[in-house]
């Protein structure tokens, strides 16, 4: 799929599929990761096509500089990234880019409270929660 066909409410949904079936963070020795060990992914690393991933976006934020900036230009791999990201309806960006705060944030996997903190975006940005994922507890 390209970038910029990826719905807003399919990113989401895609998203927190992931989150709830992995149970918590994608996380490596010392930061969040886009694609962790066991298989584990972030918000953006669930909606990220195996096609453009590349261990070099480890430890870049998302969005990622823009394309164009010395960074990415010296980095073909991050300038890959950064293409792909800006090619996302910017809609799908900001809400990835919440989805990606609140994932990176250890506090919210505490308690059961990451699931209401995603449900919480999904209600204000008006998408809709996946039918097969409950909304609290996780």
């Amino acid at each position: 799929m390209k970038p910029e066909e990826l719905d807003v409410q399919a990113a989401f949904e895609q998203a927190i599929r992931q989150l709830y079936k992995q149970g918590g963070q994608s996380m490596g020795k010392n930061s969040c990761m886009y694609r962790g060990p066991n298989e584990r992914r972030c918000a953006v690393g669930a909606v990220l096509p195996d096609a453009i991933y590349n261990k070099a976006f480890e430890g870049v934020t998302f969005p990622p500089g823009s394309p164009g900036t010395s960074d990415f230009d010296r980095n073909p791999s991050r300038q890959a990234f950064a293409m792909w990201a800006y090619a996302l309806p910017e809609r799908t960006r900001n809400m990835l880019e919440k989805l990606q705060l609140i994932h990176d944030d250890e506090l919210n996997w505490k308690d059961g409270r990451a699931s209401a903190v995603f449900l919480e975006i999904g209600v204000n940005s008006d998408l809709h929660w996946p039918d097969d994922v409950p909304m609290g507890g996780w």
